[in-house]
């Protein structure tokens, strides 16, 4: 055997929908990555940070920087044909278990909670603030107070 090379597909978010085993792995890839929206350098090379996926028994609870290759993407939308004759290798990916996707979905809500109780919670500091702060108030002292509030 020669060698490998990871398939590299170029495809809008609409045709990756019609590819459920590719949406899949996407939206899993999407919630296993710490922030997708940087791409940071470590050692020269460029790097995502992710929670890696265990032989399919577990899901690693911290995220370690994974090399991402960026010069093999491409601008240029794959082919309907270019897909349809990889769709054997693409229906062939070993997808994570359900419970480890639902895990990591129960993870994110929480998340996402405890996000917004922080939120509500600062909304309503701002709120008893304003409320016994009077309208002349010096604009400085409202700050530094703000501040130490929220």
């Amino acid at each position: 055997m020669g060698i490998e090379y990871p398939l590299v597909i170029t495809i809008t978010e609409d045709k990756l929908k019609t590819i459920p085993v590719l949406w899949f792995c996407y939206i899993t890839s999407l919630i296993l990555t710490q922030d997708t929206s940087k791409l940071y350098e470590e050692d020269g090379n460029h790097v995502i940070y992710k929670k890696k996926v265990w032989k399919n028994m577990y899901i690693t609870t911290y995220y370690s920087p994974e090399y991402v290759d960026i010069s093999v993407v491409s601008l240029v939308p794959s082919t309907d044909n270019y897909i349809e004759e990889n769709m054997d290798i693409i229906n062939n990916i070993v997808l994570i278990r359900n419970d480890l996707f639902e895990d990591l979905i129960e993870e994110k809500l929480q998340n996402a909670e405890e996000a917004l109780f922080k939120c509500e919670m600062t909304v309503d500091r701002l709120r008893a603030l304003n409320k016994i702060i009077p309208e002349n108030f010096p604009k400085d002292l409202y700050n530094i107070l703000h501040t130490q509030l929220v």
